[in-house]
């Protein structure tokens, strides 16, 4: 289910962190996010996308790039 919208607690476990941490995640405006009222939602799917563009490249990629 790559679209399954997710609410906060949910997003923390997906992610293996704390609520807090998604707060200020949110709050920083560092993560992907909708806001309905006062309620927080997150898509799967770009909370997949999100932590790919956090992935650091191994050293075989950076000379494969070269």
């Amino acid at each position: 289910e790559p679209d399954k919208r997710m609410n906060v607690r949910e997003a923390a476990e997906f992610l293996n962190c704390a609520v807090a941490t998604i707060y200020g995640l949110v709050h920083r405006r560092l993560i992907p996010h909708e806001k309905k009222g006062k309620r927080l939602f997150f898509l799967k799917s770009e909370l997949n996308d999100w932590l790919r563009k956090g992935k650091r490249l191994t050293i075989d990629e950076i000379r494969a790039t070269l």
